[in-house]
């Protein structure tokens, strides 16, 4: 549905959805990666319009994410939550992400081994890093240097997944913990700005 609506087929549904769903834990929303133009990026209304017609086409309501400094998301305006009508009721959100390179190719990049899965038109696929995590029963970091603002998200992140995967073993993720402490004590709209 999503790539008549956005005009592309390099469209996937990547991380927390499919992760979750091949490892029997509930999905909370569905992450759909979209690969625009950078014309496209420079005229954030052309995003917004295809939204809104995907949107349509799930009889959904959505609302625009507008960016802030806490999450660190300033530089990525074109983000957009939906909420599915009745007929896609088993999707309780749909959370739109438009970015300039392949999100085949930026799989790779995600945060924690196990995540490192997406769903194309065709199939499910995963990294090898994904693969030996699901194998072994880890998840693990997998840190690539981010800036303060993506290791908050990762902290973040990773206080979800041990409440979801209690029976997992966590790898690599000293870090990340150190940073949640911190994180405890101090906004991070402080941390970010030091």
């Amino acid at each position: 549905i999503a790539r008549p609506a956005f005009g592309t087929e390099n469209v996937i549904i990547g991380g927390g959805a499919p992760r979750d769903l091949v490892s029997g834990v509930p999905v909370k929303d569905v992450d759909v990666f979209v690969q625009i133009t950078e014309a496209e990026w420079e005229d954030k209304e052309v995003f917004k319009r295809r939204a809104e017609v995907f949107s349509s086409l799930v009889n959904g309501s959505i609302t625009f994410r507008e960016p802030n400094e806490v999450d660190g998301y300033e530089a990525l305006f074109d983000i957009c939550e939906i909420v599915p009508g009745a007929r896609f009721a088993s999707v309780p959100l749909i959370q739109v992400v438009a970015i300039t390179e392949d999100p085949i190719e930026d799989v790779s990049r995600y945060d924690f081994g196990l995540s490192q899965v997406f769903v194309t038109r065709s199939d499910l696929f995963m990294t090898e890093a994904a693969s030996r995590d699901r194998e072994n029963r880890t998840i693990t970091y997998i840190d690539l240097g981010r800036s303060e603002a993506a290791n908050i998200r990762s902290a973040k992140r990773l206080q979800r997944l041990k409440a979801k995967y209690v029976e997992w073993q966590f790898v690599g993720c000293e870090p990340l913990e150190l940073l949640l402490t911190v994180l405890d004590k101090v906004p991070s709209a402080d941390i970010l700005s030091e």
